[in-house]
C-alpha cells in the first residue's frame, strides 16, 4: 500500500515481525504500542502503562512515551470531568475491551446473589449469555455514558481501568493475564 507509517498494537508484534515488515517495506516507520517494555526496532513505542522503563530497558533507537499520559483512551474518556449522579447501586463489569479470558460470566455468576439480595443494578459488558438478576450489554465503543452513571465497577488492571478512574468510578480490578499485573500494583499505589 506504500504506506509512510504503521501502527503496531499486539502481542504477536515483536522486534521480528517489526524487522520483517521493514525488509518487505524499506523506509516505513513504525510505532508500536505493548503493555510491557519490550525488545523493539519501532521508531516510536508507546508504553501507556504506569511509568517510565529503566534506563537500562530503553530500546534504541525508539523514542518511548510512557506513562498513563500516554494511555489510548476513547474520546469520550479525554476530560477529566468526575460525573455527579445519585447512588443506585449500578454495578458495570467490563473485563477489557474484549474478554479475551472469557471471565464475565463467571464474575456475573459470582455477583448475581448479591445483586438479588441488595436490589443492585449489575450490568455485563458481553457476548455471553447470562442469567438475571444481570443484565447484558453488547461490547460497545460508545461505552463512556454507561461508565459515567456506574457506582462500582469490576475490570482488568488494562486501559479500561484508567477509563473508570477518568470516570472517578470506585473499580475492583483484577488480573487476569501476567501483563496486567505491574498496572494494577501501580493503579493500587497511586
Amino acid at each position: 500500500e506504500k504506506a509512510t507509517w504503521t501502527v503496531l498494537d499486539g502481542y504477536q508484534f515483536d522486534a521480528t515481525f517489526e524487522q520483517a515488515l521493514r525488509r518487505v517495506s524499506p523506509g516505513l516507520s513504525l510505532l508500536s504500542i505493548d503493555d510491557k517494555m519490550r525488545d523493539t526496532s519501532a521508531d516510536i513505542f508507546v508504553l501507556p502503562s504506569s511509568g517510565a522503563p529503566r534506563a537500562d530497558r530503553n530500546p534504541s533507537p525508539a523514542k518511548v512515551l510512557a506513562g498513563w499520559k500516554y494511555a489510548l483512551l476513547r474520546r469520550d474518556f479525554r476530560s477529566r470531568r468526575h460525573s455527579e449522579h445519585p447512588i443506585r447501586g449500578r454495578v458495570l463489569v467490563m473485563l477489557g475491551g474484549t474478554d479475551a479470558k472469557d471471565k464475565a460470566a463467571e464474575i456475573a455468576g459470582i455477583l448475581a446473589g448479591s445483586a438479588a439480595r441488595h436490589g443492585w443494578d449489575v450490568q455485563v459488558v458481553s457476548r455471553a449469555a447470562l442469567a438475571a438478576p444481570v443484565s447484558r450489554l453488547e461490547p460497545r465503543s460508545d461505552i463512556g455514558p454507561v461508565i459515567a452513571v456506574a457506582d462500582a465497577g469490576v475490570t482488568t488492571a488494562s486501559t479500561v481501568a484508567l477509563e473508570f478512574c477518568a470516570r472517578g468510578v470506585p473499580t475492583v480490578l483484577l488480573v487476569v493475564a501476567e501483563n496486567q499485573r505491574a498496572t494494577a500494583a501501580a493503579l493500587v499505589a497511586a
